[in-house]
């Protein structure tokens, strides 16, 4: 999969499935730039138990992560 790096103002550089993630971090590390992965997918599943309703509301865990997005800073 070929990955778009298309701006430097922290902005969303795609959503993409979670299959592709070691190869993203393969292309970003030889571009030598940095970034933030955020996990996508389902919240609130069994494995959540424990977490904050207010935590569980905004973030997926990465063993749920069904895509991920990136944004550089």
């Amino acid at each position: 999969m070929m990955f778009k790096i298309m701006n430097e103002f922290n902005m969303s550089l795609g959503v993409y499935p979670i299959s592709e993630l070691d190869a993203f971090r393969k292309v970003m590390a030889s571009q030598g730039k940095h970034y933030r992965v955020r996990y996508r997918g389902p919240r609130n599943t069994p494995l959540d138990r424990g977490r904050s309703i207010s935590t569980r509301a905004s973030t997926c865990l990465k063993a749920n992560a069904v895509r991920f997005a990136v944004y550089l800073y």
